[in-house]
C-alpha cells in the first residue's frame, strides 16, 4: 500500500511540475486567449544620465513639468525615477490616452522650454522613445489540442 501511495504522489508531483512549466511558458494544455484591440495608450520614456552638477536644476524643472503635465487633458501618468544603483540617472515615463493629447503636450510651451534646457543637463545623449500601446485582455482559457 505504501508503494502505491508513493507512486501516486510521485505522479501527481511530476505532472503538476510539467503542467506548471507548460502553462508558464504558454505552451501547455491551458493557455490564455488574448484579443488585441486598437491602440489604447501613447507613451514616451527616456533614460537620462544627468551631470552631477546639474542634478538639482534638472530635478526642480522635472518636478515642475510633471505637475503641469498631470493637469493636462489626456495625461494618464507622468513619473520620473532615479536609478538607485546609478546616481544622477533617471527614468522618465509618461502615458497619454490619445495621440492628440500627446501632441498637445509635446507642443506645450513649458515642455518645449524644458526640452531646450535638457541637453545642458545631460552627461550623455539620451533619446526619448515613443510607444503606441495596444490593449490586450484575456477573454477566456482554452484547452489546446
Amino acid at each position: 500500500m505504501y508503494k502505491y501511495a508513493l507512486l501516486l504522489f510521485s505522479l501527481v508531483l511530476l505532472t503538476s511540475r510539467i503542467s506548471h512549466a507548460q502553462v508558464r511558458r504558454g505552451t501547455g494544455l491551458v493557455r490564455p486567449n488574448y484579443q488585441y484591440s486598437e491602440v489604447q495608450l501613447h507613451a514616451y520614456t527616456g533614460r537620462l544620465a544627468i551631470k552631477p552638477e546639474s542634478r538639482e536644476q534638472f530635478l526642480q524643472a522635472t518636478r515642475t513639468i510633471a505637475q503641469l503635465a498631470r493637469k493636462e487633458a489626456g495625461c494618464q501618468s507622468f513619473y520620473y525615477y532615479e536609478d538607485a544603483d546609478t546616481p544622477s540617472t533617471f527614468l522618465l515615463t509618461s502615458t497619454w490616452t490619445s495621440r492628440s493629447a500627446l501632441d498637445t503636450h509635446l507642443a506645450a510651451t513649458y515642455l518645449v522650454d524644458y526640452l531646450d534646457r535638457l541637453p545642458h543637463w545631460l552627461a550623455t545623449p539620451s533619446p526619448l522613445t515613443f510607444y503606441d500601446i495596444l490593449k490586450a485582455r484575456t477573454t477566456m482559457l482554452q484547452v489546446s489540442k
